[in-house]
């Protein structure tokens, strides 16, 4: 058994078997080597289908998006707005649609009538009626637009303020023969921002003829 020589040189006494045994037995052992970790095929194929997926859905939504624009306010129904008895050939105004508040400013392409039901030939054409500043708040139904709006223009291929509580969407329907007709909301084609697509707004509109019943 060799001599141990200690940091100053001097040499140390022989070691017995059990002292050596004991140094042995609580001398630090070194961890095994930590191997990198590396992902597996079927785990690399799973973040991958993964990551397609999220993206495949940012698209679609992106997509769905640009094509379902919502300024207007929805179609709400059988709330209704217009008159019975009115004459072959006057015209009734009926306010359709203020718009979304919080949409701000949009351009209409194209504005038609939904669900049209009823006896008698008709037109109609939709109009942007501005209210004045001070005045009433909303159009239900006239025979005249004549001091209900400071400004009116055919609804198609305007600038429409869906943002603005002092602009309206109206419809103005004519019969052409005694009978009646019920529209069943507004299709609105319009551009907002990037967005572009249609929306069905409104409330349903029904006129009839004094000689109906």
């Amino acid at each position: 058994m060799g001599t141990a020589v200690s940091p100053a040189g001097d040499t140390e006494p022989p070691r017995s078997l059990a002292e050596s045994l004991l140094v042995t037995m609580y001398s630090p052992i070194a961890p095994p080597p930590v191997r990198p970790r590396t992902l597996h095929t079927w785990q690399f194929v799973a973040l991958l289908a993964a990551v397609a997926a999220a993206f495949t859905g940012v698209c679609l939504y992106a997509a769905w998006s640009l094509n379902h624009p919502h300024a207007f306010t929805p179609y709400s129904g059988p709330t209704a707005a217009g008159a019975d008895g009115i004459d072959v050939g006057q015209t009734l105004y009926a306010g359709v649609d203020f718009g979304d508040s919080a949409s701000g400013t949009n351009v209409t392409n194209s504005v038609g009538p939904v669900g049209v039901t009823g006896s008698a030939r008709y037109t109609v054409t939709y109009l942007i009626c501005t209210l004045p500043a001070h005045g009433i708040g909303a159009i239900g139904s006239a025979d005249s637009l004549t001091g209900l709006c400071s400004d009116v223009t055919p609804a198609a291929h305007q600038t429409y303020n869906t943002g603005s509580e002092r602009q309206e969407l109206v419809a103005a329907v004519t019969l052409l023969e005694p009978g009646a007709v019920t529209i069943r909301g507004a299709d609105v084609d319009y551009t907002a921002g990037i967005q572009h697509g249609h929306q069905r707004v409104g409330i349903d509109v029904a006129v009839s003829t004094a000689s109906t019943y």
